[in-house]
């Protein structure tokens, strides 16, 4: 601020005023914006270059952005020479208070434009009306890129759900093939399990006859038991002989060893 109120020296009776050169430069930043405002308006409202459009819209941002720094600036000057009316006694109050309106109305100005600029609405509508455009519109797109953008994202959604499709049916098939390995195995499993259960079957059968034969063959020689048995106590008391009474042990050792033997044999 010193350099700039340093400007305001009187130099050969005439006064050095750079509030007018800097406010020629906003004048022209300002006539670049209202440009650019006028061409983003008119892509915005056909629709068709979403390109253009963002470029536009970030060079006019920019340009606000500018231009409140540059007003912020003169805002503060016309503060500085307002304090100090001695040292600018060249300037009326007529002055200070039109500057004054010339910054606020033009902050306003461009305040609204920038509002306008970053409303959502202009960016979150963009995606509609590049849908509604018309199939005229659509197939001059198409002889410029040789194929519709919109079919382009149709083939390849149309594709990847093709993809999902035959990989869910391969998976499938696969767990279909591995529940029927499967089933045959019980079944085998099965089978052996039948035959086995068939042949413990007949096995009983045998064993089971046998052990009725060999029951038989018992009871016969418990019979023959009893009656050699009789026989003998019958012997020993109408016999007083030691010789015949250790011929009939002997012959009962006989009988036992014989029996043995058959049991023996048998198995």
């Amino acid at each position: 601020w010193i350099l700039f109120e340093s400007a305001f020296v009187m130099t050969d009776s005439h006064v050095m005023d750079p509030f007018e050169g800097s406010k020629e430069d906003v004048m022209e930043a300002v006539s670049k914006l209202k440009v650019v405002y006028e061409s983003w308006n008119d892509v915005r409202t056909a629709g068709k270059d979403r390109n253009k459009f963002e470029a536009l819209n970030e060079e006019a941002v920019n340009l606000c952005t500018e231009i409140e720094w540059d007003l912020n600036d003169l805002e503060e000057a016309v503060g500085v020479v307002s304090q100090n009316r001695m040292k600018f006694a060249h300037l009326t109050e007529e002055d200070i208070v039109e500057r004054e309106e010339w910054v606020r109305d033009t902050k306003l100005a461009v305040k609204r434009i920038y509002a306008d600029l970053t409303d959502p609405k202009h960016h979150s509508k963009w995606a509609s009306i590049a849908k509604e455009m018309s199939k005229t519109d659509r197939d001059k797109e198409l002889e410029k890129t040789g194929k519709d953008k919109w079919q382009k994202a149709e083939d390849a959604a149309i594709q990847d759900h093709q993809e999902f499709i035959n990989n869910q049916m391969m998976q499938q098939e696969r767990a279909e093939i591995k529940q029927d390995e499967a089933l045959t195995d019980l079944s085998h499993a099965m089978t052996r399990l039948k035959t086995h259960g068939e042949n413990i079957h007949r096995e009983l059968k045998v064993q089971d006859k046998l052990l009725d034969d060999m029951e038989g063959e018992v009871d016969s020689l418990e019979a023959k038991l009893a009656v050699a048995k009789n026989r003998l106590e019958r012997l020993v008391r109408n016999s007083n002989d030691k010789g015949k009474i250790c011929c009939i042990v002997v012959g009962i050792l006989i009988l036992i060893a014989l029996v043995a033997t058959y049991f023996i044999l048998k198995k």
